[in-house]
């Protein structure tokens, strides 16, 4: 087998940092932003995957960054994997969100070097990798977001206030590390790394002004340490949408990774990589499949339809606007729902997308996917290792069970998701042929 690996620094020195609800500002950096990309080649067909640490790559962007490298090497874009870590202290992009504006000056760099890292892994492949696999877990640092009350509501990141109404959390993360090793004359030479938890921890009472790579930038410098600075690492996010760093049930939180003076994203990248060395460090043999390949899976997805309550409410907020000060969430989603009122299709297509790298079966999704979403592919894959990537080749905004869709919970109501009824099955029906197909 073929493979090459790059990584290319992009931080910026300043700018905003999407993905809060507030505006917030960036001079210089906690971590480096990075592209880290590998490129695999077996029997004729080459594939490049990328991990950027970036908040989430819209389809127009992810469009460009693709092609981009496409046009530079000869591969089908299909052929070329990106994904966003979603960290919420990256760069900016082209388009405004919520408070933070678009820069597109900071985009257009972006893009060109996460561009360049792709294209510098595919010149960079020689013979004689060789793969090998791990699996371990880690349960300390994820959770469900989506907790259920007493008077049967379910609430999404609820305040303490709340705590004597807590029932349980609606569902359970998947605490899987999948862990591929790729060692050239027995040294290690990247480790490519999957599991779902949000990149969103920042805290620990330090001020929200640096750009960082959140908790899988500091598993990264963990990785690095153990195995040597030239080791390229590439995090894939699970899926997530519903899922972060918070125990609200029996918050272990407080008196572990969000202890006072405990700077979180640290804690848990950290503690991640102990875990992943342990795995790592127990590999005793190289595995014989070496095959690559890639299928593309288009379907066509119910389109989210805003309804007449929704349309009212989004008119009542508007008018409230013109004597109060609203949240930006609330303004925010109102404008959304004006605007989405307004001759949105009944149906878009949504493109899910696999990439085999020998016992990996890497599934695509352009989305920030539920937990469910992530579980239920591995129930039907034939893969061994399957590995769900959201937010990888553009962005639809959340995927949800239509439960959710009803029960008022923030990515129930207020998320910028485009997809709606039915959507969620659909995407993991063609999840699992994609990958039955792709084995």
């Amino acid at each position: 087998m073929k493979a090459g690996f790059s990584e290319v620094d992009f931080t910026p020195s300043r700018g905003f940092m999407p993905g809060e609800f507030e505006a917030y500002y960036a001079n210089g950096a906690c971590t480096t932003l990075q592209a880290n990309a590998a490129a695999f080649e077996s029997n004729g067909e080459t594939v490049i995957l990328i991990s950027a640490d970036h908040l989430l790559f819209h389809n127009a962007y992810a469009t460009d960054i693709r092609e981009r490298i496409a046009a530079k090497t000869g591969l089908p874009v299909k052929n070329i994997l990106l994904a966003a870590t979603h960290t919420h202290t990256g760069p900016s992009y082209d388009l405004p969100c919520w408070k933070s504006p678009a820069e597109p000056n900071v985009a257009k760099v972006v893009a060109s070097r996460i561009a360049e890292a792709g294209v510098k892994a595919f010149e960079a492949m020689t013979d004689g990798a060789s793969l090998a696999v791990a699996t371990t877990e880690e349960k300390r640092f994820s959770f469900c977001r989506d907790v259920i009350l007493s008077d049967g509501t379910i609430k999404t990141n609820p305040s303490y206030k709340y705590a004597d109404l807590f029932v349980r959390t609606c569902d359970t993360p998947d605490h899987t590390i999948e862990l591929l090793r790729v060692t050239r004359n027995e040294k290690t030479v990247a480790i490519l790394i999957n599991f779902a938890n949000h990149p969103d921890t920042w805290g620990g009472g330090k001020p929200r002004n640096e750009f960082c790579a959140d908790w899988p930038g500091f598993l990264r410098i963990a990785l690095k340490e153990a195995y040597g600075d030239d080791v390229t690492v590439l995090f894939f996010n699970g899926c997530c949408g519903d899922v972060n760093h918070y125990d609200f049930i029996h918050q272990t939180h407080k008196t572990g990774h969000c202890a006072p003076d405990v700077f979180t994203p640290e804690y848990i990248g950290r503690g991640m990589a102990k875990n992943a060395i342990k795995a790592l460090d127990g590999i005793t043999e190289t595995v014989n499949d070496e095959r690559v390949g890639v299928f593309e899976t288009p379907i066509t997805v119910n389109r989210r339809q805003i309804t007449d309550a929704e349309r009212a409410w989004a008119d009542d907020v508007m008018k409230r606007a013109e004597t109060e000060y609203l949240p930006i969430w609330e303004y925010g989603t109102a404008e959304a729902y004006i605007e989405e009122s307004r001759n949105v299709p009944e149906t878009e297509r949504f493109t899910v997308t696999g990439y085999r790298i020998g016992p990996w079966g890497m599934i695509a999704m352009p989305g920030e996917m539920y937990t469910a979403v992530g579980r239920a592919v591995k129930e039907g894959s034939p893969f061994a290792h399957t590995i769900p990537v959201e937010l990888a080749n553009g962005h639809h905004g959340y995927v949800i069970p239509d439960s959710v869709r009803e029960n008022g919970s923030y990515e129930g109501r207020f998320s910028s998701g485009t997809t709606g009824f039915g959507a969620m099955d659909a995407i993991i029906q063609a999840g699992v042929d994609t990958l039955k197909k792709l084995y």
